[in-house]
């Protein structure tokens, strides 16, 4: 991957505070455009302690409203979350600390 290199994320509660805080957005702003009150919000942010994990339906909300794809979230907010390497500028993915070339992540894109 060229320009910055994608994060290193291993949990959900991570992933949706560093795109909260990336693109300068509150809890409750977010909160309001995935329909879901602003205390659930804080819920899946939690990095440590009493984290819940959103359903499905809401996971595919938070796709729809932050463009991080579907894939992401549900690989980190499985029982056994399986890290992943994200970027929130490019909306790039990878399993691999090396990241994907371009075709790779048309081709994932496609998939979600």
């Amino acid at each position: 991957m060229s320009g910055i290199p994608p994060t290193f994320y291993s949990s959900l509660a991570e992933i949706l505070r560093a795109w909260r805080e990336h693109f300068g957005v509150s809890q409750e702003a977010i909160a309001d455009k995935v329909q879901v009150s602003s205390r659930a919000w804080r819920r899946w942010e939690v990095l440590k302690g009493k984290a819940t994990i959103p359903s499905d339906e809401n996971l595919g909300d938070i796709s729809e409203a932050t463009g991080i794809p579907y894939a992401v979230l549900m690989a980190l907010s499985a029982h056994r979350p399986i890290p992943i390497f994200y970027s929130l500028r490019r909306q790039m993915y990878s399993f691999e600390p090396d990241g994907l070339d371009e075709s790779a992540v048309d081709y994932l894109g496609s998939v979600n």
